[in-house]
């Protein structure tokens, strides 16, 4: 059985990543086994030496280097909407503005240019900031969309699509420079 490596910046939403794991053993179960690992918990002394990794967008590559035993053997992984969330989606009036909620700023950013590969163009998508929402700029926004971090999406909201998104992997093997 192979061993996976799934590699995080940090443990900010540590149920999420739980989530992707169980998500991929669900359907590689029988293949291989999953550990989460988090770049701010290693130190001079991490060296990793599973078979290969998963590498989420915010990970620098460059420093994995440092902590994996073959760094060819990263992958770098993309979220991507499920089939029926795209349904939920596309039906939306053209036109309207809809606030894409995730854990943070840069995960909605992510969420937003998932949308947008694989065609969502019908819709302004507008990526949530939590530091933002005193300023009343969502107060007019009445749709979000959130891969289930419903607690954070601001009032007034009155209609939510809750889409929760699976891993797809973009095998772009890393070479050393």
């Amino acid at each position: 059985m192979k061993r996976v490596g799934i590699i995080y910046a940090n443990s900010y939403n540590a149920e999420a990543m739980d989530y992707i794991l169980q998500s991929l053993e669900a359907v590689f179960g029988g293949h291989a086994t999953f550990t989460n690992y988090y770049l701010d918990a290693f130190d001079e002394t991490t060296l990793l030496h599973d078979d290969a990794y998963l590498a989420a967008n915010e990970v620098p590559f460059q420093i994995l280097k440092n902590y994996v035993s073959d760094y060819t053997t990263i992958i770098k992984v993309n979220r991507s909407p499920r089939r029926d969330a795209l349904e939920k989606i596309s039906a939306i009036p053209s036109g309207s503005n809809v606030l894409v909620v995730n854990d943070s700023y840069e995960n909605a950013m992510e969420t937003v240019a998932s949308f947008n590969d694989v065609g969502i163009g019908h819709i302004t998508l507008i990526p949530y900031d939590a530091n933002l929402t005193h300023t009343g700029i969502y107060d007019n926004l009445t749709v979000a969309i959130t891969p289930n971090e419903t607690s954070l999406v601001p009032p007034p909201t009155s209609t939510l699509l809750l889409i929760l998104g699976i891993v797809r992997s973009v095998l772009i093997p890393c070479t050393p420079l």
